[in-house]
């Protein structure tokens, strides 16, 4: 672009938006990013849990609940559905005496992990933000293994088979 033009679109700029104007509006423009906020909801106040199915087999027990589009944005802080995300809660107690593991990807070809997910909904100018939902995420995924003994629970992330 030549200096000439440059100088005539300048000029029309500051004809059309005074600077006083301009600057107000460059700083709206840029300000909501900066200020975008990730504010979850703690899981035990979301009420999934309620509509959870068990099944046991043998000395293991086996506690899953598919998160309502409602309550997966409260719990993750952003809208999965958006995302064509589901996801599932899963609770694993293992009386046995050997570790047991759940593969997640075995349990659909479409498993999405935490991290993933996370980095889809990170907000476009929040760094502080983006690495809470990092956080939060990597925290709500499900942790291998189940040892001998213990409880684990955790969310898996899947395809959401409603938007097929």
């Amino acid at each position: 672009m030549s200096q000439d033009k440059e100088i005539d679109m300048h000029i029309r700029l500051t004809r059309i938006l005074p600077r006083p104007v301009f600057m107000v509006w460059c700083f709206l423009l840029l300000t909501p990013g900066a200020c975008a906020t990730y504010d979850p909801v703690a899981v035990d106040e979301v009420p999934f849990k309620n509509h959870s199915e068990t099944k046991v087999d043998g000395n293991v027990r086996v506690t899953a609940a598919v998160l309502t589009n409602q309550e997966s944005e409260q719990v993750f802080g952003v809208d999965l559905a958006l995302r064509w995300v589901q996801a599932v809660w899963v609770e694993v107690e293992n009386k046995d005496s050997h570790n047991y593991w759940l593969l997640s990807s075995a349990l659909d070809p479409d498993y999405y992990a935490p991290s993933e997910v996370a980095y889809n909904s990170h907000h476009w100018i929040s760094p502080k933000a983006n690495d809470r939902m990092d956080d939060r995420f990597r925290k709500l995924g499900f942790r291998n293994p189940i040892a001998p003994g213990s409880v684990v629970s955790g969310s898996i992330l899947l395809l959401n088979p409603a938007i097929l």
